[in-house]
């Protein structure tokens, strides 16, 4: 963005940014569906990825990864999708990679752990509710990322209804988050599913995609906020 910048254009950045969270968070809390490949595959996706990855290589990396997928036969990618994500995520047995924080902070293998209850007082604080509280741990990647999401959304919304005050606040918490948080403990998430000595079509390469995402996103709000103010 330069000093050409206006409003349209804004907006257009602040909505890419929320769609981006939002595919992120269904990547990593949804099992692969026939809907969730219509999703990754689709035209919307593709044109929102463009947006912001004329900046940000991590998400041409990504559009680049569905484009790939999208040429393989759909059915058997379904069933190795499936697979896929049930080894990283849901077991039987112990996962190769661990996607909590509190866990790749510290250490420990156990849950509800003090950061998982930090995460979840920055959660109550702008009154978001995970799905499956309080008996879900609320440090997991795909709730962190549902959180930026909504975080995101509320911002077009307040800057949609010209409340500079409350987007740059948003800005502000997301930015806040993203530093105590994901930042902390995402990007050596990522560097462990890349190197697992298996074949992996999809997560751990999204995984690195979105923990380089986090990090560019952070000089994106600071442009923001200094656009907005």
């Amino acid at each position: 963005m330069g000093e050409s910048t206006n409003k349209p254009a804004l907006e257009y950045t602040l909505v890419s940014r929320e769609f981006c969270y939002t595919l992120f968070q269904r990547l990593f809390a949804e099992e692969p569906s026939t809907v969730l490949l219509e999703v990754l595959f689709s035209e919307e996706t593709e044109a929102q990825l463009a947006i912001l990855g004329k900046d940000c290589e991590a998400l041409d990396m990504l559009s680049e990864l569905f484009c790939s997928l999208k040429t393989q036969n759909h059915k058997q990618l379904l069933s190795d999708l499936n697979g896929e994500y049930v080894a990283l995520f849901i077991g039987p047995g112990n996962l190769p990679a661990l996607p909590w924080e509190s866990i790749q902070v510290t250490g420990k293998h156990m849950l509800f752990q003090k950061e998982t209850l930090d995460v979840r007082n920055a959660y109550r604080v702008e009154g978001f509710l995970p799905s499956g509280y309080p008996s879900v741990a609320d440090d997991h990647i795909a709730i962190e990322a549902s959180f930026m999401q909504k975080l995101a959304g509320k911002s077009v919304k307040a800057f949609q209804s010209d409340d500079i005050v409350e987007c740059l606040r948003l800005l502000g918490v997301q930015k806040d988050f993203l530093e105590k948080h994901l930042t902390r403990w995402l990007p050596n998430y990522a560097k462990q599913l890349s190197e697992l000595n298996r074949r992996q079509a999809l997560y751990p390469v999204a995984a690195t995609c979105f923990s380089e995402f986090i990090l560019w996103d952070m000089q994106l709000i600071d442009d923001l906020r200094q656009y907005l103010t």
